[in-house]
């Protein structure tokens, strides 16, 4: 099954990793012949790589524009993408969009026109900014995909309604 990602890069409970780690990994344990597809950002995306992973699945890393992989902010960051890019069956490498925040939503398009199931680590709440994931998931709702919400604020997890 082709599952893609969206999600926070951050969680203000330093419990919500392990936690949403656990939900993606209960998600995708009945899911088959994985194949994941991420842009590797740290947090929801890294957290989901990782399962797809350990699960035995491929990975398809979707970089939003050629200068992604300096676009880090720390160490951390940065370590996790350059070890899961290492481990990934396909890189695709998209054109720059404009501006950073545009590039991101053209990657979270091409992950949810590419998936059969998106999963969107998500509070609920609208976008920050441009291309962030209330976005990414109105746009995947919007042409019919399967959407499984994981909420780290309030622990919940389930298939959206209408999707």
């Amino acid at each position: 099954m082709r599952v893609g990602i969206t999600g926070h890069r951050q969680f203000e409970d330093p419990a919500a990793p392990a936690w949403v780690q656990h939900s993606v990994r209960h998600r995708l344990s009945d899911c088959g012949e994985l194949y994941g597809l991420t842009s590797l950002a740290k947090g929801a995306d890294q957290i989901f790589a990782r399962v797809v992973l350990q699960l035995g699945g491929a990975l398809e890393a979707i970089l939003p524009f050629p200068e992604y992989a300096q676009s880090f902010e720390d160490a951390d960051e940065s370590a996790g993408f350059n070890e899961l890019i290492g481990r990934c069956r396909k890189v695709t490498m998209l054109e720059f969009a404009g501006s950073k925040d545009q590039s991101y939503l053209a990657a979270g398009h091409y992950v949810a026109d590419n998936s059969e199931l998106l999963i969107a680590i998500w509070d609920g709440k609208p976008a920050a900014g441009v291309g962030g994931t209330g976005d990414v998931v109105s746009y995947a709702r919007g042409r019919g995909n399967l959407v499984y919400q994981i909420n780290p604020d309030n622990r919940t997890a389930a298939e959206l309604e209408g999707s």
